[in-house]
């Protein structure tokens, strides 16, 4: 090892202009050194010997790798070669004042860190004088003096402190050196400290203060009364009146008062300090006051305070204390009406405590005179500090908003405090200031503002119900305060009060106190004004206009039924800003899908044709959007409120006559069908760029507004009111809905349009096109599926003509994902139409199960049930009468595969043993092997596996529709009996391998629903196919039906085998296995869902379900036959409350076991 070959090295890594080739050479080179037995003695020799030419960043890395050797390696050093090292580095040390006291601090600190980490090793074995050693040094000089303080805070960052969390043996280290040190040297540090105190306090400012914060560290675990000794508080008191010591003296004080101890000696330390008469002669008489005197303060009432709790029972020692609180009180007010808002914080904690304080005192007795004065005299204050600075900027300032916000709502809670305390000065003192400053005209901005604000949060505090009424007696003090203050804000007009944030502020009441308009309904028009002018929709500012439009929407919403007389002035005064803007990257989601360069375009094709076992969680086009688009106003998001405005006026059916809201509604979309027909007509969509240049799509974007617009104007029209009957039932159509059935049909021709031009791109080769398509198309398709979602729930049953094609369009490429969000709208169509939807839902049954299982299953471990993949030797793919429908089932009739294994796990064979139907392919049978499976398992991150949560919980949602509204006939028709294994084998493998007990108790939900439908009682009274006294296997039992019946329940005798052999096993397989954690409450909740479907088999198949328990299932697990018999009779006959405590205790027992 050379030196100037490491200097060079360590040159080389310092320099951000060398090059990448020869700085990791550089590098290695220095990890070679301190990764090499003998790194650590090279480096402390070229430290000691400071060679001339030698960089100061080198003898720096010198100590780092001292330090790491130390720290990590210790144990591997000779003995001899430790105390070498140790003796040498103190020998550098007592040399420090003469040789070394110019060295930079960080230099310092390095070089005490690693004798700090000799001393951590060497204290408690072979280094006890370590404290003598150091402290023979300080007299030499105050150089000596700062490394020795330096030591003790070095000592408490690295080992002691416990605002650091630490591993155990680190802990266990301290907690013995500490007592080591209580035991021997702290009397000596004690003393060392109050030299230093005394010798440097005219010379070395930085050294008191120095030593002022070792004390405040240090005497939370040191004898207090060693530093509480008059010598020492006279020299407290001392360094808090000079202004150069005043911080670092508060600091230590406070760690002083902080220190754990008994009330009463926390009175006599705070009386032995004098911080009484501290607090009124450097907080009262100045206006300049530093945080660690405002925490200082803060920590000492509140330390009070916490006595003044455990002193509950001794009236007496209470009273004693709460003097001395109340005489904080004068301090606490200076404190927060002259401080600034961000030292608030710190003092916020005392008078929160203090209010917690009184209003523990008036649920025992009546609060004083002096204490309901101090409630007012905080009330007032802290209102105070609500206003807004008179300079401050509403227009620009959207951070500082933010900050005055969340500033307030930390005031509020002290608020609703002080109002819970004694409501009646709350009341009063709200009431009066709100009604004297709507009754002045010329008020000051910030006054007006905060009484609306006041009156906005006035609900909150009384927490009391709200009941409007013409006549309020006057007891009822908060509603008859709130009647005058709401009266008096329409009557007083400020309203128009020439600030924004006023006007603002008078819509969000009006907002929160709708119900009052409700009764008062004279106030409604002149309000409603209020709304459409330049004060609400009409303002000059756009976050003001923004706003008032949500507010608007829901003001409508609640006094629905008493804006008749109003809604052709609202309609007319709306109509005009119900234009589509300009789109823009803020505004369209269509501008914000759009792919930024060539690689992206690539990605997204990649993405689309991959499927789940090669992409993992393929991204949806679109979510690469910008993010600063949300950062800026969006007219057309402001519009949208609108829509769902004028849906809401129209969709009242107190409208009159019911004949004009149809032709309003005409009025409505007209001009939106006309312009999305005239793009489509003209083909001006097809805006694909032919080359790497993105394109902005206007028009498709325009496309994209119109049909969100229309989803948003359905929005707020009212629900149907019954579900149809079928395509010919229900209610009479409403005068709105021929228009927007025409809406729908527009909406589905631009899907036409753009699957088209897709076509048609692909063809030409124009694969950056195609991926631009792709990309905007997405949010065109979730455009239309809401629509239609939303027209579902509001049109007559006329609209079932048109659900096939609609279905057909909106599932026409859609991602795993997007079917996961169309899910529900099928479960909402299978509730509406029921019979009449039957025939579709069957024919859409097997491409949305298929494209959504591979998703549902994924991390689960079985991909490969994937359609397609038939168990080697189950039978040729093509089925016929000799193939299997299932993995497992080797000939027709025969039981399932693992029948005579009811040891296998059910999570292990999910797939395995699929119900033996007859019939075509399984579309989608399985391996046996978990292991193969498991390995083709893709990893995904926290947020994708949400997304197949999200996929698999509308799967099983879906489900559960089906059975729920009794159509489960579907999944056995012709065409969905091959894919029922797999959907059988799926719901098994979610609900024993899934983790999310969310969806695990869904699963089990399903399968209870397919026992309650597919199983009839008696069915069990038989032996199993293949066990004791079953006839042969040619007496296969009877097919299912290959037809949908019209019939409330369906037998399906093959479910038998499965439920026994599949779901059966999973009521103890699921809570036995590892992952299950049997003291979470969610986890509890699956165990009681086992339990109704443990007693559900059993009373529902009987004999061959006990049999298949004693006499198979429970022996392979273990049970002695008698427990096992004892376990089924009890599941026969306890109720369900009963067993389910008694199968919680077999569970856990048989865990432990």
């Amino acid at each position: 090892m050379d030196y100037a070959k490491f200097d060079q090295a360590v040159a080389l890594c310092f320099d951000s202009a060398s090059p990448a080739d020869v700085k990791a050479q550089a590098l290695e080179y220095v990890e070679m050194i301190r990764l090499a037995p003998d790194g650590w003695r090279f480096c402390l020799q070229l430290f000691l010997e400071r060679p001339a030419g030698i960089r100061g960043e080198t003898f720096y890395i010198c100590l780092q790798v001292l330090q790491d050797a130390v720290q990590f390696r210790y144990a591997a050093i000779p003995t001899d070669q430790r105390l070498s090292l140790r003796n040498s580095l103190m020998q550098w040390l007592s040399s420090f004042a003469t040789a070394h006291a110019n060295d930079p601090v960080y230099f310092k600190h390095k070089f005490l860190t690693v004798l700090v980490h000799i001393f951590m090793h060497e204290y408690l074995t072979s280094w006890g004088s370590f404290f003598q050693d150091i402290l023979s040094l300080i007299h030499q000089s105050p150089a000596m003096v700062d490394m020795y303080l330096r030591i003790l805070i070095i000592l408490d960052q690295e080992l002691i402190s416990r605002d650091i969390q630490r591993f155990p043996t680190e802990a266990a280290l301290a907690t013995n050196i500490k007592d080591r040190m209580r035991d021997t040297d702290v009397p000596q540090l004690v003393d060392s400290w109050y030299f230093i105190l005394g010798t440097y306090h005219s010379s070395d400012p930085g050294l008191i203060n120095l030593c002022l914060s070792v004390i405040g560290i240090y005497v939370s675990w040191i004898e207090l009364d060693l530093v509480v000794t008059p010598n020492f508080v006279s020299a407290y008191s001392s360094f808090l009146k000079s202004e150069q010591f005043r911080d670092a003296a508060c600091e230590c004080v406070n760690g002083i008062v902080l220190k754990g101890m008994p009330p009463l000696s926390r009175l006599a330390l705070l009386d032995k300090l004098h911080l009484h008469n501290i607090f009124e002669a450097f907080i009262m008489k100045s206006s300049d006051i530093s945080e660690p005197v405002i925490k200082l303060f803060n920590d000492t009432a509140v330390s009070l305070i916490s006595s003044w709790n455990e002193l509950a029972g001794e009236k007496a020692y209470q009273a004693q204390v709460y003097t001395v609180i109340e005489s904080l009180l004068p301090v606490l007010y200076k404190l927060l009406g002259e401080s600034e808002d961000t030292d608030l914080g710190v003092i916020f904690e005392f008078s929160q405590a203090f209010l917690v304080l009184l209003r523990q005192s008036a649920r025992s007795t009546p609060l004083t005179g002096e204490q309901l004065a101090a409630l007012e005299r905080l009330l007032q204050i802290l209102v105070s500090k609500l206003k807004f600075p008179a300079d401050f900027d509403f227009s620009h300032d959207d951070e500082g908003r933010q900050e005055v916000d969340d500033f307030r709502r930390t005031i509020k809670i002290q608020l609703d405090h002080i109002c819970s305390i004694q409501q009646s000065i709350f009341v009063s003192f709200v009431e009066r200031n709100v009604l004297a400053v709507l009754s002045n005209p010329s008020a000051p901005y910030q006054d007006a503002e905060l009484a609306l604000f006041l009156l906005y949060t006035y609900s909150d505090c009384i927490k009391t119900s709200l009941r409007f009424s013409r006549t309020v007696p006057p007891e009822e003090q908060a509603l008859f305060s709130l009647h005058a203050m709401l009266h008096s804000m329409i009557t007083s007009n400020i309203v128009s009060y020439p600030h924004s944030a006023v006007q603002l502020l008078f819509f969000e009441n009006a907002v929160r106190y709708a119900q009052f308009f409700g009764v008062f309904t004279e106030y409604i028009e002149a309000t409603l004004v209020a709304f459409l002018d330049s004060r609400g929709l009409r303002h000059h500012d756009p976050y003001v206009r923004r706003r008032t439009t949500y507010l608007l929407a829901r003001f409508v919403r609640t006094l629905l039924s008493q804006l008749t007389p109003h809604t052709n002035a609202l309609l007319s005064g709306i109509q005009e800003l119900l234009a589509l803007p300009e789109p823009t990257l803020a505004t369209s989601a269509i501008f914000q899908a759009v792919p930024a360069n060539a690689a992206a375009w690539q990605q997204l094709l990649q993405d689309r044709d991959s499927g789940p076992a090669k992409a993992g969680v393929p991204a949806e086009p679109g979510s690469g959007a910008v993010a600063a688009a949300g950062q800026h106003f969006s007219q057309f998001d402001d519009q949208l409120h609108l829509f769902e405005v004028v849906g809401l006026l129209l969709g009242n059916r107190s409208f009159a006559p019911a004949e004009l809201a149809g032709q309003y509604t005409v009025t409505v979309v007209q001009p939106l069908l006309t312009q999305m027909s005239a793009i489509l007509q003209e083909g001006r969509y097809r805006e694909a760029p032919p080359g790497r240049a993105a394109t902005e799509p206007r028009h498709l974007a325009l496309l994209h507004m119109a049909v969100t617009a229309i989803s948003h104007l359905v929005k707020g029209f009212p629900s149907a009111q019954q579900p149809a009957a079928g395509a010919g039932g229900g209610h009479s159509a409403a005068s709105w809905e021929p228009a927007l059935r025409d809406c729908l049909q527009a909406a589905l021709a631009v899907l036409d349009a753009l699957d088209a031009y897709q076509k048609e791109l692909a063809a030409a080769g124009n694969a950056p096109g195609t991926a631009w398509l792709v990309a905007v198309e997405a949010p065109m398709r979730d455009a239309v599926r809401q629509l239609f979602q939303r027209l579902v729930g509001c049109a007559t049953c006329d609209l079932m003509a048109l659900v096939p094609g609609a279905l057909e369009r909106l599932l026409r490429h859609a991602s795993a994902f997007a079917l996961a969000e169309f899910l529900p709208v099928l479960a909402q169509l299978t509730f509406r139409y029921r019979e009449a939807f039957l025939p579709t839902l069957a024919g859409l049954f097997p491409a949305v199960v298929a494209q959504i299982l591979p998703f549902a299953r994924q991390e689960l471990g079985l991909i490969e049930l994937a359609a397609g993949s038939p168990k080697p030797g189950a039978g040729g793919a093509g089925g016929g009468p000799g193939g299997a429908g299932a993995a497992g089932a080797t000939t027709a009739g025969a039981p399932p595969g693992g029948a005579s294994q009811p040891q296998q796990p059910a999570a292990a064979a999910a797939g395995a043993h699929a119900p033996g139907f007859k019939g075509g392919t399984a579309g989608g049978t399985a391996s046996s092997s978990v292991a193969a499976a498991a390995a083709v398992g893709a990893t995904v991150n926290t947020e994708e596996l949400q997304r197949l949560n999200d996929i698999r919980r509308a799967y099983l949602a879906f489900l559960n529709a089906i059975f729920q509204e009794r159509m489960e006939h579907i999944l056995v028709s012709e065409v969905n009996l091959p894919v029922l294994p797999t959907i059988l084998a799926s719901v098994t493998l979610l609900a024993a391998r899934c983790l999310e007990p969310a969806i695990q108790r869904a699963a089990l939900g399903v399968l209870s629903r397919m026992a309650v439908a597919w199983l009839q009682p008696g069915d069990g009274q038989t032996p199993l196919p293949g066990g004791p006294g079953a006839p042969p296997p040619e007496q296969a039992l009877p097919p299912p039906p290959t037809e949908p019946v019209n019939i409330s329940r369906l037998r399906l005798p093959d479910f038998l085998p499965f439920a026994l052999n599949e779901v059966q096993p999973l009521v103890f397989s699921i809570p036995l296995a590892p992952t299950f954690d049997v003291s979470n409450a969610s986890s509890l909740a699956v165990l009681n869902d086992l339990t109704l479907l443990q007693q559900r088999l059993i009373q529902t198949l009987g004999v061959s379900c006990t049999s298949f328990l004693t006499g198979q299932y429970l022996p392979s697990i273990g049970l002695p036959a008698d427990v096992a018999a004892d376990y089924v009779n009890a599941a026969m006959n306890q109720d369900p409350r009963q067993f389910r405590q008694l199968f919680r205790r077999f569970i856990t027992r048989h865990r432990g076991g």
